[in-house]
């Protein structure tokens, strides 16, 4: 063991260390270990990485998903108003219609009412002139004036007619 020159030392020094030396290797293995941990980490690191990039890129397309749903459930809500507004329209014009219709109606039938009251009044006016002037013809000279006494007649045969007609306007 002697003539083993890696276990020689030298004279002058006083290391008392053991050749090879422990301190190398385990520095060494040290170092392999730590390279050994560090690529374990590594690769749990980068599979815990995609791990949480699968579950973003997840969450993005629920979210977008959720989105579309949204959007399209709104567009019917929308289009159903939409339509609701569209029928009530419709429903409103012809019940519009209907109302100008039986107004019309009434309108037309005041008027006849009125054209025939008036009519009525027109012909008792007449039969009044009609025999104001034969007592005036018998009774010339006596009592009122004929001029005067034909505006009273006729005067009450006005009232007497209005109030014909706002009484049967008023029955209606």
């Amino acid at each position: 063991m002697a003539d083993d020159p890696s276990r020689s030392r030298s004279a002058s020094s006083e290391d008392i260390r053991p050749i090879p030396d422990p301190s190398t290797l385990t520095t060494s293995q040290l170092h392999r270990e730590l390279a050994s941990l560090r690529e374990l980490i590594e690769a749990r690191l980068d599979g815990t990485d995609k791990r949480i990039e699968i579950q973003f890129i997840e969450r993005d397309k629920r979210a977008e998903q959720t989105a579309k749903d949204s959007k399209l459930a709104v567009d019917a809500a929308f289009s159903a108003a939409k339509e609701a507004v569209k029928e009530q329209n419709t429903s409103s014009a012809l019940a519009i219609d209907k109302s100008e219709k039986a107004t019309t109606k009434q309108i037309d039938g005041i008027s006849s009412l009125i054209s025939a009251s008036s009519k009525a009044t027109d012909e008792k006016i007449e039969d009044v002139k009609a025999r104001l002037q034969m007592i005036e013809g018998q009774k010339a000279g006596v009592g009122m004036s004929a001029g005067v006494l034909l505006q009273i007649v006729l005067a009450a045969s006005a009232v007497a007619a209005i109030i014909a007609v706002v009484v049967d306007v008023l029955r209606r």
